[in-house]
């Protein structure tokens, strides 16, 4: 039995600390699991802790979490230097949780929580979770000091998260193994038969979730006469970028003429009744680790149309299991909706291989199988 710490900063409870969530519930099966959240601030996370049994320490209890970026430069150099000692501050209370006398597995998912393990102890392991895309030119030069200063081992959730954290120098490919994501697969729901197609777009209110090529896809929807609905799902997550991002994209809607045919889901807790509401899910993002949102809609046999970024290509086999466009090229989406809402044995090939895929290979015994022989636990 191993002792396993996730270390977490949480500010919203979207995709990848449901699976973080998932994940230490199937670990805490075999091994002491606990959770030590920074903030305390994320109710929904804190809530699926406590329904999954699991322990949770709080280092900070704050009504909001810690945010440095600001629409004021001088604001931002100020939460700069507040939060350099606010890190030597949550050091010490992450220490004085851990016992001298033995030894942790931690598990880490993102730079800035890294940072609060500044001052390793010798008895913690430190194994990074990269859930997401490592963009080379994206990362900072802090960033990579704390990579390469304090992780001692890496996973990553797509082969194409590996390969970029390796060709970014980051780590060496041996230092970097995959645990893919893994989902509880429910029945395949048939698509309706009414004569509007559903389409299911989901992501938080950011740029680079493609709410823009969305909103492209249904403006060319409707130029070309077809009968549709869109339902756009996602958290509008805390500071100023994503509340007026959010805004502009209900501004686009009503300036063109998009209110008929589009809605906007906001923090939705039964993101499932959307799953089985549509007919075909929609994914534009610029960038991705290996999105769940992609397995969900899979789980339920709903085709998938995407960009090809990150892990995407680790579910979608174009034209088998779903259909990959050229980077947000709006036309391409059109075209393979138009395909699947026209094509009844396109359609049912399509979904029927994308529930086998997950169910055969994205299962909860699977990537616990492989976790464990990655941190040689059990």
């Amino acid at each position: 039995m191993a002792k396993i710490v996730f270390l977490e900063a949480v500010q919203n409870f979207g995709g990848a600390r449901k699976s973080t969530v998932e994940l230490a519930e199937r670990l805490s099966k075999y091994n002491e699991v606990e959770i030590i959240d920074v903030y305390g601030t994320c109710n929904h996370f804190l809530e699926a802790c406590h329904k999954s049994g699991l322990k949770v320490s709080i280092l900070d209890q704050r009504t909001s979490p810690f945010l440095i970026s600001s629409g004021n430069k001088f604001k931002v150099l100020l939460n700069y230097i507040y939060f350099f000692f606010y890190i030597i501050s949550i050091n010490k209370k992450l220490i004085s949780l851990l016992n001298k006398n033995e030894k942790y597995i931690m598990i880490i998912n993102n730079s800035k929580v890294l940072s609060f393990l500044y001052k390793k102890p010798k008895n913690v392991e430190v194994v990074f979770f990269a859930r997401g895309w490592f963009v080379n030119q994206q990362i900072t030069r802090i960033d990579r000091f704390l990579y390469k200063k304090l992780v001692d081992r890496f996973i990553a959730v797509s082969e194409a998260t590996r390969h970029a954290l390796f060709c970014s120098g980051i780590s060496s490919l041996e230092n970097i193994d995959v645990v893919h994501n893994a989902i509880q697969v429910t029945q395949r729901v048939p698509r309706s038969i009414s004569g509007t197609v559903k389409i299911l777009a989901a992501g938080g209110f950011l740029p680079a979730k493609g709410h823009r090529v969305i909103l492209g896809i249904a403006k060319m929807l409707k130029e070309r006469g077809v009968n549709f609905e869109i339902t756009i799902a996602g958290i509008v997550y805390k500071g100023e970028a994503s509340k007026k991002f959010y805004e502009e994209i209900c501004k686009t809607i009503k300036e063109e003429g998009l209110d008929d045919n589009v809605r906007i889901v906001v923090d939705s807790n039964d993101v499932n009744a959307l799953f089985k509401w549509c007919d075909i899910f929609c994914h534009a993002s610029d960038t991705e680790g290996l999105p769940r949102v992609v397995m969900e809609a899979m789980s339920y046999g709903k085709p998938v149309v995407a960009n090809a970024v990150g892990g995407v290509s680790d579910y979608i086999l174009h034209g088998y299991t779903g259909f990959i466009t050229r980077h947000n090229n709006v036309e391409d989406y059109v075209d393979y909706i138009q395909l699947l809402l026209n094509d009844p044995d396109v359609y049912e090939r399509i979904s029927q291989r994308a529930w086998d895929l997950v169910n055969e290979t994205y299962t909860p015994s699977l990537q616990i199988e492989k976790l464990n022989k990655v941190l040689q636990i059990r």
